[in-house]
C-alpha cells in the first residue's frame, strides 16, 4: 500500500503543488495589499496639514504643534537643512567645474562636448535649486515663520542666507 501511495503522490504532485503555491501566494498578496492600504491611510493622515491663516508665524506654530516637534528636534532639523544646503552648493560647484573640464577635455567630438557641457550645467542647476530650497527651509526655521519662495527670493538678506 505504501508503494501505491508513493506513486500516487508522485503523479499528483505536479498538479496539486502549483495549486497550493497559487493559494499561498494569493493569500500573501492579499495580506501585503491590506498592509499597504493601512500604511497609505496613515501616511495620508499625517502628510499634509492645511493651516487656514494669513499670518506666517501662526502657520509655522500650527505646523510645529501638529508635528509635535520639540526645540531639540527643530534645532536638529535646522542643522540638517544647513548641511544639505552646503552639500548641494558644493555639488553644484563640482558640476560647474565638471562642465568646464568637459569643455577642455572633449576636443574630438562636438556632440560629446555639447551634451557633456549641457548635462553638467543642468546637474549644477538642479543642485543649486535644491540648495535654495534648503536655504528657504532653514530661513523658515530661523524666523519661525512660513515663507514662500518668491518672498524668500525678494528678501534683502537672500544671498547671506544662501551662503550662511
Amino acid at each position: 500500500m505504501g508503494f501505491f501511495r508513493f506513486m500516487g503522490a508522485m503523479i499528483a504532485k505536479p498538479i496539486v503543488r502549483p495549486i497550493q503555491d497559487i493559494k499561498k501566494s494569493s493569500s500573501n498578496i492579499k495580506q501585503s495589499l491590506e498592509q499597504l492600504k493601512e500604511i497609505a491611510e496613515k501616511k495620508e493622515e499625517k502628510s499634509f496639514i492645511y493651516t487656514p491663516t494669513d499670518d506666517a508665524r501662526e502657520g509655522f506654530e500650527a505646523l510645529y504643534a501638529h508635528n509635535k516637534w520639540t526645540p531639540e528636534q527643530l534645532a536638529n532639523q535646522r542643522k540638517s537643512m544647513r548641511r544639505f544646503k552646503w552639500a548641494f552648493l558644493i555639488m553644484a560647484w563640482i558640476s560647474v567645474c565638471g562642465s568646464i573640464g568637459v569643455a577642455f577635455v572633449t576636443t574630438d567630438s562636438p556632440w560629446l562636448f555639447l551634451y557633456g557641457c549641457v548635462g553638467m550645467l543642468t546637474v549644477a542647476l538642479t543642485f543649486l535649486v535644491r540648495a535654495v530650497q534648503f536655504a528657504l527651509y532653514q530661513t523658515q526655521i530661523d524666523d519661525r515663520a512660513l515663507c514662500s519662495l518668491k518672498a524668500f527670493w525678494n528678501r534683502r538678506d537672500f544671498w547671506p542666507r544662501l551662503f550662511s
